[in-house]
């Protein structure tokens, strides 16, 4: 009596499968990894905080300036700034002083000089500051500005102004931008602290902006691949939702990179407008074959 024989079950994975998941989870799991540690240690290539004066002077006014933003296109980043004074220009821990303060900014817009009265609440302000560099050269743009701060007091309407010594602390953090700060040798002194500043785009928006030029012209090199099987091959010439949507669909894509300017950036010059000009060539003659080819 034969046996019949079972036909032996497939593994559900084989070795071979089994280590291209392993190698693919790996790749993975490291640029995971590497991310995360970019992420982590961004904040440490800003050179802030940063400090300018004398920590150790009794009678001071320390000034405690916070970059609250950049708006690259005006060339300006706004700054919030704090007056304490300190020793014997207070009895209440910098919330007052005891003599009027006259604090001189370096601002861009608004009011340079600003007056504390003495005995009145000394309130933070906001100031803006300007900026040289060139927008245009996003991603690769840098910015470059000073920030000035002088500080005098006085007992009273008839007397004189005295100079008082400043220290400054600068801080920031805002999202998509390296800034770094070093003291002005040659012009910045005990009294008037004079920080030179400097700003660039992170490593991960250029990263990112770079990533989003490749992809513009990977999408472009495939259309014109695409359009040429169209041409060469005798193929049915189709997909014309497909190239109308990538016209318009460029323009998202190329907005999408972070804090992009208006059109007509280097990386425009780099991908976009060939792309997009591509693109448009393909689809009108994808067209053009279809009205002067038999169809089949």
């Amino acid at each position: 009596m034969a046996t019949s024989t079972q036909p032996q079950r497939k593994p559900f994975l084989t070795p071979r499968e089994i280590i291209f998941g392993v190698v693919v989870v790996l790749i993975f799991a490291g640029l995971y990894a590497l991310t995360l540690i970019s992420y982590v240690n961004e904040g440490e290539y800003n050179k802030l905080p940063f400090t300018l004066g004398d920590d150790k002077a009794a009678d001071n006014v320390v000034v405690n300036a916070r970059m609250l933003s950049i708006d690259p296109v005006k060339g300006e980043v706004a700054i919030r700034v704090d007056v304490l004074p300190q020793g014997a220009l207070t009895t209440t821990d910098g919330l007052t002083s005891t003599k009027s303060l006259k604090v001189l900014i370096n601002g861009a817009t608004g009011q340079l000089e600003r007056t504390f009265d003495k005995g009145k609440t000394i309130s933070p302000f906001d100031t803006v500051i300007s900026l040289d560099g060139v927008v245009n050269n996003y991603p690769f743009d840098t910015y470059a500005g000073q920030l000035y701060v002088y500080v005098t007091s006085q007992d009273g309407k008839d007397a004189a102004e005295e100079e008082v010594p400043v220290l400054v602390n600068l801080t920031a953090n805002i999202p998509g931008y390296q800034i770094n700060a070093a003291a002005d040798a040659k012009e910045s002194t005990e009294t008037t602290p004079l920080i030179n500043m400097d700003a660039s785009r992170s490593k991960t928006v250029v990263v990112v902006a770079i990533a989003g030029m490749i992809i513009m012209w990977a999408i472009g090199i495939a259309v014109i691949f695409l359009t040429m099987s169209f041409v060469f091959r005798s193929r049915k010439a189709e997909a014309f939702a497909f190239y109308s949507g990538l016209l318009f669909g460029l323009f998202g894509l190329r907005n999408s990179l972070p804090n992009t300017p208006p059109i007509g950036t280097q990386s425009d010059f780099l991908s976009f407008l060939w792309v997009e000009a591509i693109v448009a060539i393909m689809m009108v003659l994808v067209i053009t074959i279809s009205l002067v080819r038999p169809q089949k």
